[in-house]
């Protein structure tokens, strides 16, 4: 027996059976059963949530036999050679790869024909934002006068690349995402009938991971099911499978955060990058569970909207309680620009994630403002007025004595933290003088890692070494 991957197995055949686009099936149907279909559609939406599948199930019921209130039969004839795609009268074009002008020179000529064995002639033309903007002058036309027995129905993600002209010769659809409680139940369904067994709390997961894409979904269930070789599927083994990070290491991370210590959060995240995950998932996952703090403090029942275990609704709501609201919506304005900017670091970003969980611990703990600020330039000395032509000078005033606020700090910065940026950033927040008298350079910091990371012997060497670049001095380095 041929196999079928779970999508093309349990893919719709009747308009009932499509999950979660009831305002787009009840009207296909009613078409159909009053005798009023629409010589064109455009059906757009994200993928994954039935365009294509509508598609199909259309050009069955307009073409059906038998059919039953609006619904194809899926047993006449017609509807036989539908499915086996043995009909030359429903034709499915990709118009990535026939995009050009000749192609849709061709289906005009193609139209005028009548159907071989059905009665519509369909093109479901999928993807159709890709034609050039010759090929939707030449179809404009056909489309909006076509011969009796010919249907169109365009499918497409990306609607706003569509010339108005064609918008306003086709019947409009929009496919919204699925919600995960409507995907975990078809999920439901399918497993029980796979007889593959599944924890509900990972069906909950996929749902969610499936960003409201039933194909997704299905997959994930396929290749979830393969790795479970017969065993139940669960939460932990899903989340594995998938790349995602543990998520009692995230809310370790978190918690770590909120003491303000920075040491241990860095622990946490470098066993998750060397247990090779991906920067931007872990920034996306962080973003996930501050956003899932917020709804704690929100709400009086978290759990009625985070797909989530009961248990662990109840870590994050005693995560979240550490938290002032304000203070989760400043971290995640921090990890979402980190997210936005991670393609400018090389090494996949591990710089930037470092920088970002010890400026959230810093800020957490109310060590640093936020936005953390980059470093003032110092305002421009007054300029003199030049001395008069023979004018006796006029005597200098003698330098005050002890250490003075460093005036070339932003000079300094912006080449020490190319060597070291870890230890920059908690320098960025500490305030800083020279004393040029006893050869001393002064850092004044809050936070107790300054002095830990500044007072090691190579960060030491490092700073010496950037400041007399800087100053031309050898000074030494002083954390208070």
């Amino acid at each position: 027996m041929e196999f079928k991957s779970l999508y093309n197995k349990w893919r719709p055949a009747f308009f009932s059976d499509v999950s979660g686009q009831e305002h787009v099936t009840l009207v296909l149907k009613n078409q159909v059963a009053a005798g009023r279909v629409s010589h064109a559609y455009l059906f757009f939406g994200s993928r994954g949530t039935g365009k294509t599948t509508c598609a199909r199930i259309l050009a069955k019921a307009v073409n059906c036999l038998n059919p039953r209130d609006g619904d194809p039969c899926n047993v006449c004839e017609a509807c036989e050679a539908i499915n086996k795609g043995s009909t030359a009268d429903v034709i499915e074009v990709d118009a990535a790869s026939n995009n050009g002008v000749d192609s849709v020179r061709d289906l005009r000529e193609q139209v005028k024909y009548m159907p071989s064995a059905l009665k519509k002639k369909v093109y479901i033309i999928d993807e159709v934002h890709m034609l050039s903007g010759a090929a939707f002058n030449a179809l404009l036309k056909t489309l909006e006068e076509p011969p009796a027995h010919v249907i169109f129905i365009f499918a497409t993600t990306e609607q706003n690349k569509l010339p108005a002209t064609i918008l306003s010769r086709v019947q409009r659809h929009n496919f919204k995402r699925i919600t995960p409680e409507v995907i975990a139940a078809r999920l439901a369904y399918i497993a029980k009938e796979e007889g593959i067994t599944a924890q509900a709390e990972a069906l909950s997961l996929m749902a969610r991971l499936s960003g409201g894409a039933m194909r997704d979904a299905i997959g994930f269930l396929e290749v979830c099911a393969a790795s479970a070789d017969g065993g139940p599927i669960t939460f932990e083994g899903v989340a594995a499978l998938l790349g995602l990070s543990d998520r009692s290491r995230l809310i370790d991370l978190t918690e770590a955060v909120s003491r303000g210590d920075a040491a241990a959060a860095l622990e946490v995240f470098w066993e998750l990058h060397g247990n090779s995950r991906e920067i931007s998932g872990f920034l996306s996952e962080l973003l996930d569970l501050l956003r899932d703090l917020q709804f704690c403090h929100l709400t009086k029942d978290p759990s009625a909207y985070l797909e989530l275990p009961e248990d662990e609704c109840k870590k994050l709501a005693a995560l979240a309680a550490k938290f002032k609201p304000r203070t989760l919506i400043a971290l995640s304005d921090m990890v979402g620009e980190a997210l936005r900017g991670i393609g400018r670091y090389t090494a996949g970003g591990k710089t930037a994630a470092e920088l970002l969980i010890i400026k959230a611990a810093l800020y957490a703990s109310g060590g640093m403002e936020q936005p953390p600020p980059l470093a003032a330039q110092p305002a421009a000395a007054p300029i003199k007025a030049a001395a008069a032509p023979g004018a006796a000078p006029q005597p200098t005033q003698p330098a005050a004595e002890g250490p003075k606020p460093f005036d070339k700090f932003a000079e300094f910065m912006e080449s020490f933290e190319k060597d070291n940026p870890i230890l920059a950033a908690f320098l960025k927040s500490a305030s800083c003088a020279v004393d040029a008298q006893k050869g001393e350079v002064i850092f004044a910091a809050d936070h107790p890692m300054v002095k830990k990371l500044a007072e090691l012997p190579d960060n030491d060497a490092l700073i010496k070494r950037h400041m007399k670049a800087v100053t031309g001095l050898d000074l030494r380095v002083i954390i208070k």
